[in-house]
């Protein structure tokens, strides 16, 4: 059988910890997920009790350069609401468009 067709689960506290929040932590997560010579990745969230917005976004934005197939399991619901601010959020608006104004600065 070829090993890129099989699957792997990985439990993500066991790779980094219950407490996910460090933008480093989800770079070093997908480091170890893209060294794997299999082409599936379930990620298991059991047992994390915490994300912060900087590890969620980093976290999404790997899994999407990723070439792996990458699912997610056992998600807590304050992880799904987390990941879903991150994919639902805007850009933000200028309010002064600096570069483009006629402002003129005295001293």
């Amino acid at each position: 059988m070829n090993i890129y067709n099989e699957t792997m689960v990985i439990r993500i506290v066991d790779i980094l910890s219950s407490d996910l929040a460090m933008r480093n932590s989800a770079i070093k997560l997908f480091f170890h997920i893209n060294s794997l010579p299999v082409r599936k990745i379930i990620l298991d969230f059991d047992s994390v009790t915490s994300i912060s917005r900087s590890f969620s976004d980093e976290y999404l934005h790997q899994k999407k350069v990723s070439d792996k197939e990458i699912e997610e399991i056992n998600t807590p619901i304050f992880v799904e609401k987390m990941f879903f601010v991150i994919t639902h959020s805007k850009e933000k608006t200028k309010l002064i468009d600096i570069e483009n104004s006629d402002i003129s600065i005295f001293a």
